[in-house]
């Protein structure tokens, strides 16, 4: 039988994960306006230029050519802004994507005790970018295809039970979506925590649910999880201020996004290191002795 170390309770991870964040804060905000703002605030620009243009343009035009020479170039720039549209929403998800591979290299370096600087997190990221994007596509890939299929199924199931089927896939479907929060970045932390390729990512991700493991993993995601919807929902009660409220919102995400990436760094690093303990400065302590436990949830 597989000997087990102790784990961390979650509310020791929860503690780590707020003094990385703390810790690193600067090195944190550094990412967040070099990569992350341009990548929230460009957009917006170049959409509103866009639209102010198309307006004026419009009006101009409308002085000087027949009104189905008018229906012709507002056809040709309704399909060029669209494609516009989702050319730049692509480069800024990769941006974002980018910055936030960078925080969690940050907040990876301070949980392994390692020299922290945003400089060296962002070449480290860059070596690996075509990993972080392919992995997040096969991931996005995965989670689309899963919904689709538990729909599918919700509904042939609901077809042939007369509508009990509803009654299973639906709590299914909705606990999923609870858990899916933290999911992409679970698989970017073991990329990143592990300096692992794609594949292995992915293998190394779905082991953290193996046998023994699996509830404890569910809990830990479904706190994670839990924390943000509820500090969402309390950040987007600032968006009644008009600009500063959208202002502390966007911030308050990214720091959001920030806490998660720690919290799931702790989690993946005291997992898979059998002695996370003397990383996190405690080798005084004898917790991974690996003598056989009870997997705790909490």
């Amino acid at each position: 039988m597989e000997e087990r170390r102790k784990q961390l309770f979650i509310t020791e991870i929860l503690s780590r994960a707020f003094n990385l964040c703390k810790d690193n804060a600067l090195e944190i905000l550094k990412v967040i306006g070099i990569f992350i703002a341009p990548a929230m605030i460009f957009p917006v620009i170049i959409f509103t230029t866009l639209i102010t243009t198309a307006f004026l343009g419009a009006s101009m035009y409308s002085y000087s050519y027949p009104y189905y020479y008018l229906d012709g170039i507002s056809a040709a720039l309704g399909a060029g802004t669209i494609l516009l549209v989702i050319i730049i929403a692509i480069l800024s998800a990769i941006l974002s994507l980018f910055g936030m591979s960078v925080i969690t290299k940050i907040l990876d370096d301070s949980n392994k005790g390692n020299e922290v600087s945003w400089r060296s997190a962002t070449k480290y990221v860059w070596e690996r970018k075509w990993r972080i994007l392919g992995l997040n596509i096969l991931v996005g890939i995965m989670i689309v295809a899963a919904m689709i299929v538990l729909f599918f199924l919700g509904l042939l199931l609901s077809l042939i039970t007369l509508g009990i089927g509803a009654i299973i896939v639906i709590p299914v479907i909705l606990a999923l979506i609870f858990i899916c929060i933290p999911i992409t970045n679970l698989f970017n932390s073991v990329l990143i925590v592990m300096d692992l390729g794609v594949i292995d990512a992915m293998r190394e991700t779905f082991l953290l649910f193996k046998k023994g493991y699996f509830w404890s993993t569910i809990g830990r995601l479904a706190v994670i999880s839990a924390i943000y919807i509820v500090l969402a929902i309390l950040l987007g009660l600032f968006e009644v201020l008009p600009i500063i409220g959208f202002i502390i919102t966007l911030l308050g995400q990214f720091v959001l996004t920030s806490y998660i990436s720690a919290y799931l760094n702790v989690f993946v690093l005291d997992r898979v290191n059998p002695k996370s303990d003397d990383i996190f400065g405690n080798s005084g302590n004898d917790n991974n002795s690996g003598d056989s436990f009870i997997d705790p949830i909490i």
